[in-house]
Order: structure tokens, then sequence, then C-alpha cells
């Protein structure tokens, strides 16, 4: 299991105008390989497997240029792939669970707490 990230503050420096964005795949999550996407580039390709305890599986820091931007998970062998569209003005935190058979996304501003 990876451990939860401090947030989107460690993500590679990026260029002028870019903030950090973190995305946490939280709920849901059994083993399959899972593949998340920012704006089309493919950021991660793993395997995830939430730790119940915490309702957190791993997550994945990158630096955007500010203003929208759209985030894709796909978990091929469950059949699920969806797209969000965030605004990042500032440091942002995404979470995404997934049920049967959609994700479901939830934004913040603040990070998200693991016990």
């Amino acid at each position: 299991m990876s451990h939860p990230s401090t947030g989107p503050h460690e993500a590679a420096q990026g260029g002028a105008g870019s903030v950090p964005l973190s995305i946490a795949l939280q709920d849901g999550f059994t083993g399959e390989e899972v593949v998340v996407r920012v704006d089309g580039d493919e950021i991660a390709r793993t395997e995830a497997r939430t730790a119940w305890e915490i309702s957190f599986a791993t997550s994945f820091d990158v630096a955007v240029p500010s203003g929208y931007h759209t985030i894709e998970l796909e978990i091929p062998h469950r059949g699920i792939r969806s797209e969000h569209t965030v605004e990042a003005r500032g440091p942002l935190w995404v979470g995404i669970s997934v049920d049967d058979a959609a994700a479901v996304w939830r934004d913040s501003l603040e990070p998200f707490g693991y016990l």
C-alpha cells in the first residue's frame, strides 16, 4: 500500500503559473489495474487496493498550469471510465471513490484526512 501524500505541495515543481494538484484514490479499489490521466496525459498506471480502515488506496501529485483540467479514471477490468473537470487556481485535492459501475469525485481546497 502506498502512504497518503501530504498533498500537492510535494508535487514536482512546475513552471511559472503552475499549481499543485493531488489526486487520491479512496474507497472501492480492489486491486485491479487503474489508469489516471490529466488532460489526456497518463500520470499513473497501478494496481490500487483500498485500505478500508482509512478509505485510502494511493495518491498522485502533479503540477498543472492554472486553469481548467480534465482528470480521467479508467479501470479496464471493471469497465469503468469516468472524466471530471476541475478548475485549479491554487492547490487542489481531488478524491475518487468507485462503486460497482461508477466513479464518485470529490474536490477540496484542503487535504483529505486519513487516520
